[in-house]
Formats: structure tokens, sequence, C-alpha cells
């Protein structure tokens, strides 16, 4: 079953549906938390385009997800979760417009692993503590990277640069995935 609302997850089909699934909001669909998981580009979740609305992947900017997350159509919603790259500028964005929510995003990359380690951890904390605050939930996931070894900070200031031997695919020595810049 499922614990928490989600519009978007992992699942790539879910991915794929543009922000207009958000319009499920209403009476009947009164969520506490938000969470859109996927890809971003230049600091923006990307979507897919409905059937109809033109080819290609489109970035809403803050304010549509600002009119679709405000209280007037989810009084009850208390956090949003961007799981993306990058998100950083426009949950900031999210936040001074709605600074009622408490707004996870991820400042920079979000590694497939680190990014499932923190997810993992932050929504057992939701699920199985009683009146878990969304704050706790950021608490327990940090405290799970943390525990796994990853480092606080942007990936791109650790991984390799462009001319690194690994970044070839085929000149790549088996042991790789040893090598610290590259993972």
């Amino acid at each position: 079953p499922q614990l928490l609302p989600s519009m978007f997850n992992h699942d790539d089909a879910a991915c794929r549906r543009s922000l207009s699934a958000l319009g499920m909001l209403d009476a009947e669909v009164l969520p506490r938390l938000v969470s859109l998981s996927g890809h971003s580009g230049c600091g923006y979740l990307q979507f897919e385009a409905d059937e109809g609305e033109g080819a290609g992947p489109w970035a809403p900017g803050a304010d549509a997800f600002i009119r679709l997350l405000c209280p007037d159509r989810a009084p009850h919603l208390v956090g949003l979760f961007l799981n993306a790259c990058k998100t950083e500028r426009i949950g900031r964005e999210i936040h001074r417009a709605l600074p009622h929510l408490a707004v996870v995003c991820w400042r920079g990359l979000a590694l497939n692993a680190a990014a499932n380690t923190f997810s993992k951890a932050f929504y057992t904390a939701l699920a199985t503590e009683t009146n878990c605050r969304v704050s706790r939930a950021f608490d327990a996931g940090r405290a799970a990277l943390l525990r796994k070894g990853y480092k606080e900070g942007d990936p791109e200031d650790f991984l390799h640069g462009p001319t690194h031997p690994h970044k070839d695919r085929a000149k790549r020595p088996a042991d790789w995935r040893a090598c610290p810049g590259c993972n």
C-alpha cells in the first residue's frame, strides 16, 4: 500500500506525466506532502507535455507550482519534496511564496544511489513516526546518507573532469568503480 501521496515516483511512466496530474488536488485528495521525483534542467523539474500540448519536455516555473500548491487548493499541505538534481532555485522560489511549506530539494546533482538512500529514510520516518515533521524526516534522510559514507556538498565538486581516463568507456579498467572520483 502507498503510505504517502506522491504524484510522481521513480517509475518512468509516472515521471512522464505532466504537472497537470497535480490537478487532482481537490476536496477528496488533500495530501500533507507532495513528492516530485524525476529529472531537472537548469534548476526546474522537467515533464513531458500532454498530448496536444506540443512535443518534448517542458519545465514549469515556480508560479505554476505555487498556484497548484497554495493553501486554497491544498490546505493540509505541509511539505514539498523536489527529488531531482539542482532544484534548490525553484524550491526557494516556492518557499518564498508559500513559507508555510517545508521544501526539500537538491542543491546540486542527485546521484541515484544517494537519492534512493535519502528517500528511503525520509519516507520511513514520515510513515513510521507519529506526527513526524518534514524537518525530522529530512534529518533522518541526511543521517542515512552520512551513515552510508556519502559526503555533503555537490557531487560535481568531487567528480573527475571530462578528460579523466575512466570517462572513455572503451578504455575503462575493470576496477574503475573503485575510483572515488568516478562514483
